[in-house]
């Protein structure tokens, strides 16, 4: 008995399904079914979310980058923002504060204020020399006043220092200086150019020290008539007054021709050295002949 060949895998069909295909197709021709295996879910799910989280970032870094343009003040009618920018000073360095105009189309435009510099001094840069009374030395103040100030450092007399500027305090003119490490005050009347010709250089042609200017003026007395004579040792001064100019200041005694009085002080002409002086001196430096 003839043995009936093996079924292939497109053969291996149920009856049912061979029925169902053959009735389906004109002709009667038989095929195959198509069978198509079952969508997997999971993966099209990653698919999608792998190309919505790039396209989700580029959104969030437009919005970010749009929000960070938008002006950050309002001025209450829609206009532009406005805010000042300064920077503090270093030491005595002046800053001019730049007014900044923002509006809402990022457009920035700067423009400088008008500044008025507030400052303690008049700034008057240059050098002059120590010449004090029989104190012998030049004392430097924490602050431009002889009664209510402390000494911060003590200059020999004929020192040259540095100023840096002056003020005016109604009486007298105070100078600031430095010296070494230390910055102070020091009367004007202490301090004087090498030559008192000078004064009539440009650098001092300033209205604001005509005052300290005039303290190196011998102020002659108007009733100028003899008393006697006297031994001066001390200081000579340019005017009846402490805040002065010194004219020297004499460490030995010398004779003297007194000639007037004004209060306190008297006016006294002499020959020292083969050099002339005329000024005044304070009464307890004299003892009369």
């Amino acid at each position: 008995m003839d043995q009936l060949p093996e079924q292939t895998d497109s053969q291996n069909f149920s009856y049912e399904q061979k029925t169902m295909n053959f009735n389906n197709h004109s002709g009667g021709r038989f095929e195959e079914p198509n069978i198509s295996p079952e969508p997997n879910n999971k993966r099209d799910v990653i698919v999608l979310l792998a190309c919505l989280i790039p396209a989700l970032m580029v959104v969030f870094l437009f919005i970010s980058k749009f929000i960070s343009k938008l002006p950050s003040g309002n001025n209450g009618d829609g206009g532009a923002s406005e805010a000042i920018v300064t920077k503090e000073p270093d030491n005595d360095t002046v800053t001019e504060p730049i007014e900044v105009t923002q509006n809402t189309n990022d457009d920035t435009v700067a423009k400088p204020l008008e500044v008025t510099q507030i400052s303690d001094y008049e700034v008057f840069d240059t050098t002059l020399i120590a010449k004090v009374d029989e104190a012998g030395v030049l004392r430097m103040r924490n602050k431009p006043d002889r009664d209510n100030s402390e000494i911060i450092l003590e200059i020999a007399d004929g020192t040259s220092v540095h100023v840096l500027g002056y003020k005016d305090t109604g009486n007298e003119i105070w100078f600031k200086i430095e010296s070494g490490n230390s910055t102070g005050w020091v009367r004007g009347g202490q301090l004087q150019p090498n030559n008192l010709g000078m004064l009539y250089d440009e650098q001092y042609d300033k209205p604001q020290l005509d005052k300290w200017k005039s303290k190196f003026q011998t102020q002659t007395p108007n009733d100028r008539s003899y008393i006697g004579k006297a031994i001066f040792k001390g200081t000579l001064y340019f005017m009846p007054d402490l805040s002065s100019g010194v004219i020297q200041r004499f460490k030995s005694e010398t004779a003297v021709n007194v000639y007037s009085k004004n209060g306190e002080w008297y006016y006294v002409e002499f020959e020292n050295s083969g050099v002339m002086y005329y000024g005044w001196v304070y009464q307890s430096y004299l003892s009369w002949l």
